[in-house]
């Protein structure tokens, strides 16, 4: 995508309207303005806070990959009302999240909160009988004037008329299925998925179906709000201590040695969802694959974590995570 210099000065001085990015706490909106930039692009500035209960939990002084996602899910939502028409009481259904950091140090944590500007282009858009259905969109995270990082996402707009048949029916062929409440796992210590605090701790040990999903329903964050499913944050943090926890049981395997989390850095994160991860039935992270690179030239070995999400034997989310180890 083009990076433009049409960027008007966006301001910074207070957060969006919460109904604009589908959040019920003011200090979860992270997103300050936005405007049109140009056919199909738009520049939303957001600040990224110096301290979150849920995105500074790590000894780490950079801000969080999964801040940045979360970001740009707010951003595409604003775009969506805000110039796509789409009401503000419609649902939205993620269905791609592509994302690549380019810069890590640009995500330093500094003295004060990091202005970024997230551009997004949309690449296409959907209409049914002239309602909005759903896009694809690219978007490039900026920071200081310098791009840190990339991403693509597509997602599906839906009435709550719609989104509610389509959950009925969802549900009623899944109650078919062998349910089971997952209410018993081995729990996982904070410092082994490189977190301090217990409640942002959302997996457990692994056992013979994987790594089980155990998010507290109070969580402030990751249940911001009332949901009738796991959420595509609460998936994809849950897949990355997967990926973490596995990495470091593997690590005296393939690293000869324990694994020092201050020399992992996050790279890039694919995701597909292509089911509901229901809130009453056992929902596991099942690594499929790892891999470790060969040295690059410019230093550092690539891991490439592959993972599932399961529930009842259905996948409901794939995903790839490649970190460097330095």
């Amino acid at each position: 995508m083009r990076i433009g210099k049409e960027v008007r000065e966006l301001q910074y001085q207070r957060t969006v309207p919460r109904r604009l990015v589908h959040r019920a706490a003011v200090n979860e909106v992270f997103l300050t303005d936005s405007c049109a930039i140009g056919i199909n692009r738009y520049a939303v500035a957001a600040q990224l806070p110096r301290g979150h209960e849920l995105y500074s939990d790590r000894p780490t002084r950079e801000h969080d990959p999964m801040l940045v996602a979360e970001v740009c899910r707010q951003a595409s939502i604003l775009i969506a009302h805000e110039y796509m028409g789409v009401p503000d009481d419609w649902m939205f259904i993620s269905r791609k999240l592509v994302m690549k950091s380019l810069r890590r140090e640009l995500f330093a944590v500094g003295e004060r909160p990091t202005d970024v500007v997230v551009e997004i282009e949309v690449d296409h858009s959907a209409k049914t009988r002239g309602l909005p259905a759903g896009a694809s969109m690219t978007y490039a995270v900026t920071i200081r004037g310098e791009v840190a990082s990339t991403g693509a996402a597509s997602v599906i707009y839906l009435s709550r008329e719609s989104y509610d048949k389509l959950r009925a029916e969802g549900m009623a062929k899944k109650s078919l299925l062998e349910h089971d409440a997952g209410t018993d796992f081995d729990p996982v210590a904070p410092g082994d998925i490189d977190r301090s605090n217990r409640k942002n701790v959302v997996i457990g040990r692994e056992d013979p179906r994987g790594y089980p999903i155990c998010v507290a329903r109070d969580h402030p964050s990751l249940f911001d709000h009332e949901l009738d499913h796991l959420s595509g944050a609460v998936l994809l943090e849950a897949c990355r201590q997967a990926a973490l926890l596995h990495l470091s049981e593997m690590a005296p395997g393939f690293l000869g040695g324990p694994l020092d989390y201050s020399a992992v850095e996050f790279c890039s994160l694919e995701a597909m969802f292509t089911d509901f991860a229901e809130l009453d039935s056992a929902v596991h992270c099942r690594v499929l694959h790892s891999s470790i690179g060969p040295e690059r030239p410019a230093g550092g070995r690539e891991i490439d974590v592959e993972v599932a999400i399961v529930q009842q034997d259905l996948r409901v989310s794939d995903m790839r995570i490649v970190f460097l180890l330095t």
